[in-house]
């Protein structure tokens, strides 16, 4: 582990970062999907009260870090503390679909 509390670690295979790409009349709104090829785990977040390192962040080779969802290696979906996302790629969909609606104010 380096000196600044970031220690870097491999990621298993089928590990995605999932970003929503939204469609017009011409194409549907699809997933894409950028490999995690690591880990990086800042040890200087961790809680011990909860026995948690919270600051847990994936690694792609584009480096993107505007992120919401990841697809792990059993091809299910999170949203990490949020939620499970229930099925496969098409509740994936529906839930980034769900995100872009505009929410109906009231007070």
């Amino acid at each position: 582990m380096g000196e600044n509390g970031i220690k870097i670690i491999p990621a298993k295979d089928g590990w995605d970062i999932v970003y929503f790409l939204e469609g017009n009349e011409e194409c549907p709104d699809e997933l894409m999907y950028e490999p995690v090829i690591a880990w990086a785990i800042d040890t200087r977040l961790y809680d011990p009260d909860t026995n948690n390192t919270i600051g847990v962040d994936p690694i792609t080779v584009e480096n993107m870090m505007d992120w919401q969802m990841l697809r792990r290696p059993d091809g299910s979906f999170i949203v990490p503390h949020v939620e499970d996302i229930d099925g496969k790629e098409k509740e994936a969909l529906l839930y980034f679909q769900d995100m872009k609606k505009p929410k109906n104010n009231k007070s």
